[in-house]
């Protein structure tokens, strides 16, 4: 049963945390807000950059020229229409939502993208993708050795950026895999080890004999 938690939780997390795959979570958000979009801060010769997502615009139903795809203020750019690298996936943002989110698909890893954006906003927009309100900005973070996930929330004009480490359960049953592949490792070697030894014993034993039985002929 202790066995199936552990396995279990670590699937938990697992589906949450995956690497190209990303919800924005909300508190409270201005009123006349359908959706929302993450705003990066665009590098120079940014090779995700282009001028409209048509994607992207169908799924929102938004085109072109609304203030979301032309919103560029102090460097800062809709991630799903003025990019490549992320897809709209869907949003529950109505004031009947008890769990608002934004969730995104991206065509690169979580990782590279925030690796590639050091600071983020949050734009909430109107049916027609009019800009209703912004968020402050939040640098990002990424990790290099632990597992992790990222979490992000808005809430009105605050702006949460979190790394999320893995469970504990997590943790300890990675050490424990890794610790029983090296002594299954181990005890592999030594029994071949043996094996070989007892082998070549045999051989000789049986080139000695040989030699016996010749001696006694001569």
């Amino acid at each position: 049963m202790a066995f199936m938690c552990i396995f279990g939780g670590i699937d938990a997390f697992a589906r949450k945390h995956e690497p190209d795959r990303l919800r924005v979570e909300f508190g409270e958000v201005p009123d006349g807000t359908v959706f929302a979009d993450i705003l990066v801060k665009d590098r120079w010769h940014d090779k995700y950059a282009i001028d409209f997502n048509e994607k992207n615009g169908a799924l929102l139903g938004v085109g072109k020229d609304c203030g979301l795809a032309k919103y560029d203020k102090n460097g800062y750019t809709s991630l799903l229409l003025r990019h490549s690298c992320a897809e709209f996936q869907g949003a529950a943002l109505s004031p009947d939502d008890r769990w608002k989110y934004v969730s995104y698909q991206f065509k690169i890893s979580s990782k590279n993208l925030f690796r590639n954006y050091s600071s983020i906003k949050i734009a909430y927009c109107d049916n027609d993708g009019n800009v209703v309100g912004v968020t402050e900005k939040a640098l990002t973070k990424t990790f290099f050795f632990t597992v992790s996930g990222y979490d992000i929330y808005a809430d009105g004009s605050s702006l949460e950026f979190r790394l999320l480490e893995a469970p504990l359960t997590l943790i300890v049953v990675s050490i424990t895999l890794g610790i029983m592949l090296i002594i299954i490792l181990i005890v592999t070697l030594l029994v071949a080890g043996r094996m070989r030894k007892r082998r070549n014993v045999k051989i000789i034993n049986h080139i000695r004999s040989g030699e016996v039985d010749n001696e006694r002929k001569e």
